[in-house]
Formats: C-alpha cells, structure tokens, sequence
C-alpha cells in the first residue's frame, strides 16, 4: 500500500514538472536597428553583434514569467548606411574602444498580460551605454512559437545625454545628429542545448 502511494507521489511530482518548467533559453536569431535623425536626414544603424540569454517558466506552450534575461551588443557591431564616417563618429560617441559592449540586465517584470497572439510585458532593468548604467522601463510584445521558441518584440526611444553621450557631428559641426534615438528590436530565444546537443525539453 506503501509503495502504490509512493508511486502515485513521485507521477504527481513529475507530472507538476512536466506542466511548468524554469529553462534556460539563448538566442536563436536576433533583428535590432538604431534609428535617429541629423540636421541633414533620418539615419538608421543595423546592430549586427547581439548575444542573450535568459531564464523563463514555460507551462507547456504558456508564458508563465521571465527570471532573467541578458542582452549584449557590440558596440563596433553598429553599420550604418551613410558610410564608414558616420560609424567611426558613432563608436565616438559610444566610446567603444573604452566600452565594446552596451548590455541590457532584466530586473524585474511588473506584468505579463494575454494579448492578441501573445503577451505584453511591462519589464524594467538597467541599460548600460558608453559605460554608464540607468534604470528603464519598457513595454514589449511576446510570442511562444509552436516549436517553443519565445520572441520579444519592440521599441525604445533612449536620450544619447542620459549616458554622458555627445551626439555626433561630421563635416566641421554642420551636420549634427539629434539627440534621441530609437532602437527597434525582435529577439528570438530557444531552450538551451544540454550537453549531449539535445534539446532541453519539459
């Protein structure tokens, strides 16, 4: 009697395992742009170096919540369209031989909302550029694809002057680059492989 009791236990405790899971997750693909104005027209930057990684708890296909997540980009990763100018005038400004990362730390979620085809969460942490870190809040949008791979979605507009960044100038200060920028991104996270390149699965 025992034993059939035993058994029952152990089924109910992996059953709760199955249904809801803390997983690490990495970066599977990533889009991210920087996009601002000068004096002289619009701009945008492509970020072509982007690493991450968090933790999230998944009920099967349900987004449950997000207990870390870390967000690095390279600084010297940023091209722009305008040329090889306007990037070194932009790694200038980012002071990236100084600082070669700018990083985004998750510390906290203050919801996360059923939404049309996801979620929305409202998430805050701390955003380092040029070497100097300030707390942030922001919106985004989230999605759980049927493969589990999890994506965020959205926008933040960042002033260059809340880092002790100058905004850059080109041909002898007569093009002059605003000092707001807004940076776009869509990141993609899968679960993490286990040491025998398998996916973690639950």
């Amino acid at each position: 009697m025992k034993t059939k009791a035993l058994i029952l236990l152990q089924a109910v405790l992996f059953a709760g395992i199955g249904l809801t899971a803390q997983s690490p997750f990495v970066v599977k693909t990533v889009k991210m742009t920087v996009d601002g104005t000068s004096t002289m027209h619009k701009w945008e930057m492509a970020v072509n170096k982007v690493t991450a990684e968090g933790k999230l708890t998944m009920n099967g296909s349900v987004l449950e919540d997000i207990q870390s997540l870390n967000v690095t980009a390279g600084a010297k990763s940023l091209k722009s369209t305008h040329g090889k100018i306007m990037d070194e005038k932009t790694y200038e400004a980012l002071k990236a031989d100084e600082y070669p990362n700018i990083t985004f730390q998750l510390t906290g979620i203050e919801s996360i909302t059923p939404a049309t085809g996801g979620y929305t969460v409202k998430a805050k942490g701390n955003l380092t550029i040029a070497g100097v870190k300030k707390p942030v809040s922001m919106q985004v949008s989230a999605t759980v694809a049927s493969n589990g791979y999890v994506t965020f979605k959205g926008s933040r507009k960042i002033l260059m002057t809340d880092h002790n960044m100058t905004p850059p100038k080109a041909v002898m200060g007569t093009i002059k680059v605003g000092p707001e920028v807004t940076v776009n991104f869509e990141v993609t996270l899968c679960r993490r492989l286990s040491k025998r390149g398998m996916q973690i699965r639950f």
